[in-house]
């Protein structure tokens, strides 16, 4: 058997030619391909529908990226290939046209969302979340309930994409969802809809409207939200009788980070009064927050006896920095001075947050709308008081910016403390032995500032 199976394979490998070297021939074919300029009458992109075409996995992902940045130009050429008999091909257009995004590749996205593979549909259905324009969300709001859990997966996703507040009706109903990865991709995009400013009107009229588990969904999303306007809205549901124990524990949650002075009255009474623990420790929780008083229990009702006087012009306070996080409200200087700068310092608070949020960009240009001058000396003052570095430097900017009458004397008085408080740090670190704190980025505003004032 041996000698048999030796004798045919040495006839094989006599059939065969000899190899000498290495075989280049086809891959220097390739490569020419590749650097030569396109034949005469082809599109620059002929040689990436092509590659989107073979199974070279390097190729195809070069020629992907090239037909993404060539923008809507390929769309017509790819929804030629989108009619292919592979699916492959296929959801690669699908991909494609999901990067190029926008209104003009909805249409082309919309189309494949209805092809026959299911993972095709599931591609172009994520890919809508990319875009914009008639059509786009109606059909999300289908394929939230397509019969294939990948799919509505990819459906709840592209909803929190597109950003469109119609979708937190129909993601509150994520508690109906049977598929866990669907469901989870149902709440957070409950949460990434309404994190937008714009969203906030439709999340009080889910809440007003809704019963059971779309207004618990709503009412856990707003735990995780930000927005004083929610706050009346949420106080209408802390009444547990007559929303529910469990209702009423979320809503009396989700004050802790939306609720302020117009709160303190339910909220006192169910930590002093409730039946139910989790509910009484949820209300001072939230108390606790608002206000930084650590009480328990019955200790709110005397809390609430030695502040509620205060609470009548805290509530119109807080209710007009509600309203000013309406974008389409108007800023009004007349509004801006019926309260002083001390109560108004809670703008100056938000202004300082977290660098690209639209609402600490709101309470600036708020601040902007007022009288500069009655915010030159609270300002200063400020910046003299304050032991963090980042706070006195945007003190700083703000009386730059703002402008004032007096912004230049003012900014002389703040570098005036700013040496004094210097020159104290230095001798008490040469005394310790350490390193005195760096203001240089402090002094480097101040001298900015006054030098544009000195042209």
């Amino acid at each position: 058997m041996l000698a048999v199976i030796a004798i045919v394979t040495a006839a094989a490998a006599a059939e065969e030619p000899l190899m000498q070297g290495m075989d280049v021939a086809d891959a220097a074919k390739a490569v020419a391909k590749w650097v030569s300029p396109p034949a005469q009458g082809d599109k620059p992109w002929s040689g990436d529908l092509a590659a989107l075409t073979g199974r070279d996995a390097r190729a195809l992902q070069v020629a992907m990226g090239n037909l993404i940045r060539r923008g809507a130009a390929v769309l017509p050429d790819l929804a030629v290939l989108a009619k292919d008999q592979d699916w492959l091909l296929r959801s690669r257009v699908a991909q494609v046209a999901a990067g190029i995004g926008g209104t003009d590749a909805a249409p082309l996205l919309i189309s494949l969302t209805r092809d026959g593979e299911a993972r095709v549909r599931e591609i172009a259905t994520l890919g809508l979340g990319r875009c914009e324009g008639p059509g786009v969300y109606e059909r999300l709001a289908e394929q939230i309930s397509a019969p294939e859990a990948a799919v509505r997966q990819a459906a709840a996703q592209a909803m929190g994409f597109l950003g469109d507040v119609r979708a937190l009706a129909v993601l509150s109903r994520w508690s109906d969802e049977s598929d866990d990865f669907a469901k989870r991709a149902m709440k957070e995009s409950i949460d990434r809809v309404a994190q937008r400013p714009e969203a906030i009107p439709s999340v009080i009229r889910l809440l007003e409207d809704d019963r059971g588990p779309r207004r618990e969904a709503m009412l856990e999303a707003c735990a995780r939200l930000q927005d004083p306007r929610l706050c009346p809205a949420l106080v209408a549901l802390v009444d547990y009788q007559a929303s529910g124990p469990w209702s009423a524990y979320l809503a009396t949650r989700a004050l802790a980070t939306n609720g302020d002075s117009r709160a303190w009255e339910a909220l006192c009474r169910i930590a002093a009064d409730a039946p139910q623990q989790d509910l009484r420790d949820a209300a001072s929780e939230s108390m606790r927050a608002l206000t930084g008083y650590s009480g328990f229990g019955k200790a709110w009702t005397l809390w609430w006896r030695d502040h509620a006087t205060e609470v009548p012009r805290l509530a119109e306070r807080d209710a007009f920095i509600a309203d000013l996080h309406d974008l389409d409200r108007p800023l009004d200087r007349t509004g801006l001075a019926r309260f002083s700068t001390d109560e108004l310092m809670t703008l100056v608070d938000a202004a300082c947050g977290s660098p690209g949020s639209w609402w600490a960009a709101r309470a600036f240009s708020a601040l902007r709308a007022d009288d500069p001058q009655r915010w030159m000396a609270p300002l200063a003052a400020r910046a003299r008081t304050t032991n963090e570095a980042m706070t006195r430097l945007a003190m700083i900017i703000f009386i730059d910016q703002l402008d004032g009458p007096t912004s230049a004397t003012t900014l002389r008085t703040v570098r005036s403390d700013l040496e004094a408080r210097v020159t104290a740090e230095a001798a008490d670190a040469k005394e310790g032995k350490r390193m005195a704190p760096d203001h240089g980025a402090e002094l480097l505003a101040l001298k900015a500032a006054l030098q544009r004032r000195e042209r």
